[in-house]
């Protein structure tokens, strides 16, 4: 048996959903009226296909939609299209995508569109993807920030034991929160300064 032809409507929907996917504007402009809106994800809304383009361009690096099914209603002597499947393609940054759910709605009137809203799960399934693995450079960026951090810790332990031993002026002292009752035991010439450096006394003989 042979498969009947699409109603009109879905036709025109089909036609203008494959006209926008190949970026032939011009031809997707003669299914829509010139006073049609388009409601965009998020709420905004558009009466310029250039503007479609923009904002899919700004979203998507490539972007496909897979069709699943289509369903008609008739309304106040509309047509009411559902079209709905899945997005798949590469987001701006280029990583691929896939099984993203979609729902366009259509309302055709005199065989033009004249409403197009665009629900879909990008933003949840954005949301959810993996962050992309660390570069090589990355890796070393935050090898190096972590052993300045474990030097500037070091050097302020540092500052306070040179303190204690009075090396550094009082004005410093008091900057450091030092008290002067802060004492290295005079038994120890190296004293805890040594340890931290990790020097000896017999270092100091050579």
């Amino acid at each position: 048996m042979a498969e009947l032809p699409p109603h009109p409507s879905i036709a025109t929907v089909r036609s203008f959903l494959d006209a926008m996917e190949a970026g032939d504007v011009e031809k997707a402009r003669g299914h829509v009226s010139r006073h049609a809106r388009f409601i965009l994800p998020g709420g905004g809304s558009t009466a310029s296909l250039d503007d479609i383009v923009r904002f899919v361009g700004q979203r998507y690096r490539t972007l496909t939609k897979r069709i699943e099914r289509f369903d008609r209603v008739e309304m106040d002597g509309d047509d009411i299209v559902f079209c709905t499947g899945t997005l798949t393609g590469a987001w701006e940054d280029g990583a691929p995508f896939e099984g993203v759910r979609f729902v366009d709605r259509f309302v055709i009137r005199g065989g033009v569109i004249v409403l197009h809203e665009i629900w879909n799960d990008a933003d949840e399934a954005r949301s959810r993807r993996p962050a992309p693995p660390a570069s090589s450079g990355d890796r070393a960026v935050l090898a190096m920030a972590s052993e300045i951090n474990r030097l500037r810790d070091r050097l302020g332990n540092l500052e306070r034991l040179l303190a204690a031993k009075g090396i550094l002026s009082q004005v410093e002292i008091e900057a450091h929160g030092i008290d002067d009752a802060e004492t290295i035991p005079e038994d120890d010439p190296l004293g805890q300064v040594g340890d931290f450096l990790g020097v000896s006394d017999d270092d100091t003989h050579r």
